[in-house]
């Protein structure tokens, strides 16, 4: 999405969100995400006098001397602009974001999305879908070291993908009517300790990952039968049995679980974390709106630091 107004220019992205399939993806069995567009990541762009300044809640001033933290950010807009052939341009670049960072929400992507989008526009161009795959993996690569290239796919093309690592990636056509509520525990994501941890038990306790490993593979596919056949209160159970297969792994969290009881406490069909672990963010499953915002409140009143309520279909 595109707007502009004189000399000003918008790029806009979305996050993502893992359904199901965190961290037996990483040992080639399916995962399942979706697009997530109750967060968004919006950038606007205006001329400046003398060199490019960024401002976002993590910094403001001029590019040169942002933190390492955002080092990806600094490489991302310097890359883009050398794409354009405009590398002494001279920008005010505001940044805006709905989206956790280190949550497994896709933040690094979405961010880099708009800002490539709203660079694009700001010099009258439409950046075409494999220029905006190409220049979001550069940052992504310096944020993740090697990254799967499903965060950039998912958030380029608002597309719900199954995906199993080196295969295709296979868009999904849901049907199923219903509601996810995101919660944050407000602790950042640990995904690197998490990934050992599975790799550790991998290693001195073979049998137990094959097992974990098998019954999350059967539960993807069968939560994506539920959402093409919309069986609402299958995909409920269904992701209800993966969080407690990631218990097993110990990639959860005590509020995580915490909250995941307070969902299906409060009446929610069915309760999972989602991304890397041992913090984050959970989800919950719901028929209806009224349920989700119902069961949001509760959680946000049993220690989650904010929520978000996204349609599946």
């Amino acid at each position: 999405m595109y707007t502009t107004s004189q000399d000003i220019a918008t790029g806009q992205s979305f996050g993502k969100i893992i359904l199901i399939g965190e961290h037996s993806a990483v040992y080639c069995k399916p995962a399942i995400a979706l697009p997530c567009t109750a967060v968004k990541t919006q950038v606007n762009i205006s001329p400046a006098e003398n060199g490019i300044y960024i401002y976002s809640d993590l910094y403001q001033g001029i590019i040169d001397d942002m933190p390492e933290l955002l080092h990806s950010l600094k490489v991302i807009i310097h890359a883009t602009l050398l794409h354009l052939n405009q590398e002494k341009a001279s920008l005010r670049i505001h940044i805006r974001s709905s989206i956790p960072i280190e949550r497994g929400m896709g933040s690094s992507a979405a961010v880099s999305t708009a800002i490539i989008k709203a660079l694009f526009h700001y010099f009258h161009k439409s950046p075409k879908k494999q220029e905006l795959f190409h220049l979001v993996n550069i940052s992504e690569k310096i944020v993740h070291g090697n990254p799967s290239g499903l965060d950039a796919t998912i958030i380029i093309n608002q597309t719900p993908l199954f995906f199993k690592k080196d295969n295709p990636m296979i868009p999904l056509n849901i049907q199923t009517k219903g509601f996810l509520v995101i919660a944050d525990t407000g602790i950042t994501g640990r995904t690197k300790q998490a990934i050992d941890k599975v790799f550790w038990l991998k290693k001195h306790h073979p049998k137990q990952h094959h097992i974990i490993m098998s019954n999350l593979e059967k539960l993807t596919i069968k939560v994506g039968k539920d959402l093409i056949y919309g069986n609402i209160k299958q995909l409920g159970e269904h992701l209800s049995k993966a969080h407690l297969q990631l218990q097993f792994l110990g990639v959860s969290h005590p509020k995580l679980d915490s909250l995941v009881k307070t969902a299906l406490h409060y009446g929610a069909l069915g309760a999972k974390m989602t991304g890397g672990g041992i913090g984050g963010c959970m989800i919950a499953v719901t028929e209806t709106k009224q349920m989700a915002q119902h069961i949001a409140t509760q959680l946000e009143n049993h220690g989650a630091t904010q929520t978000f309520i996204q349609a599946l279909s």
